[in-house]
């Protein structure tokens, strides 16, 4: 095999798949890139058993052939080489040399014919949606994935298509996230779910732009998303995933508008002050203003009030979690949302102003739990 590629389609190919791979694999092929030419030009590809990804480069082709690299060695060198054009070839000795201008690299090679071959996935169901449409929905829900969870359905996020519409959800207990949108092209069942699990949807992120479109396909046991030149495809977490229509609110006692970077600063000011148990602030609507306070006993205490978008009789008082009002807060692209509430311990939503297609849920804090300890 020998093939010149440009740095810079080197580089994207590279890096379109060398996370997917999982150095502590207990199968040594899949610690490697596999690197194949194809159709006039390369293909990479990169696996950790649970998913997979492939991504073509345009190549001049003087040799046909495949080669495995080491994907981390491979990745950090290929960061360094030179902007110009760099050749990828297999020598007489079964290593794989990298050249280009007065460098030169020679990898140890593992036998390409033992990567696994990309897998045959037959769809249900496909659809397409713009890939900045796909990029919001992911980043939308995916912070409310948790790390750790025996529940292992939480560890994915659902991707639901139902009368014409795609919902993607995750929660983690505490928080959710929730987009809807419309897909189209909607072939196969109209219907169907699959819970994506968080490093697939993250390595997909990774990728999607503001241009072009991507097709997403449910499968019996998997799920594919193609974005033109870099296809994933990988196994969905199997179970049912929790009602989460059941735990969005469909009707509000209070409604009220906020400026989100002036709230983001005022809840960064208390979290200095809030206790580390449970991260608490207090949020008290009065008077057309919102008030932040917090308190550590053996610190001190915070203050502080903003302008706020609710009746001047408003009376309502509810405790939150610093940290998970700023992760939503941080994922928001707007200058204005909305605090939607009922009770002090019912569930309260955050969306953008007069936009509910995309909201979050974050739960509050018992204001019993806030008790000063006994000495």
């Amino acid at each position: 095999m020998k093939v010149v590629l440009k740095k810079a389609d080197l580089v994207k190919a590279t890096q379109a798949v060398h996370n997917m791979v999982n150095p502590q694999s207990s199968t040594p092929i899949l610690s490697t890139i596999l690197i194949r030419t194809e159709d006039g030009g390369c293909l990479f590809l990169a696996s950790d058993n649970d998913a997979c990804v492939r991504c073509r480069a345009e190549a001049d082709v003087e040799t046909e052939g495949a080669v495995t690299v080491p994907a981390k060695k491979f990745a950090e060198l290929v960061r360094e080489l030179p902007d110009t054009d760099i050749i990828i070839a297999k020598d007489e000795e079964g290593n794989v040399l990298i050249e280009c201008s007065d460098v030169s690299y020679r990898l140890a090679m593992m036998d390409p014919e033992k990567f696994p071959d990309w897998p045959y996935m037959e769809s249900q169901t496909t659809f397409r949606l713009p890939q900045n449409a796909l990029k919001r929905a992911i980043e939308s829900v995916v912070f409310a994935i948790p790390q750790r969870d025996p529940r292992k359905v939480l560890m994915g996020a659902l991707f639901d298509l139902k009368e014409g519409k795609l919902v993607t959800v995750a929660t983690d207990g505490k928080k959710l996230g929730f987009v809807s949108q419309e897909p189209s092209e909607i072939a196969g069942e109209p219907d169907g779910q699959v819970i994506i699990p968080h490093k697939l949807l993250t390595e997909v992120a990774k990728l999607l732009g503001e241009e072009g479109e991507a097709q997403i396909a449910f499968g019996q046991r998997q799920v594919s998303f193609d974005l033109g030149d870099c296809i994933f495809i990988g196994n969905k977490i199997d179970g049912a995933y929790p009602n989460y229509e059941m735990v969005i609110p469909k009707q509000f006692g209070h409604t009220v508008t906020l400026d989100r970077p002036a709230l983001m600063s005022a809840i960064r000011r208390a979290s200095i002050i809030s206790d580390e148990k449970n991260n608490s602030i207090i949020l008290k609507f009065l008077n057309s203003q919102m008030e932040v306070t917090a308190m550590t006993y053996d610190i001190g205490s915070f203050a502080g009030a903003m302008p706020a978008g609710c009746p001047a009789d408003m009376d309502f008082e509810i405790v939150f979690n610093h940290r998970f009002l700023l992760e939503v807060l941080r994922i928001m692209d707007c200058e204005a949302i909305d605090l939607c509430l009922n009770k002090p311990m019912s569930p309260a939503v955050v969306t953008t102003h007069n936009d509910a297609s995309t909201l979050f849920v974050v739960m509050p804090i018992k204001l019993a739990d806030l008790a000063q300890p006994e000495a």
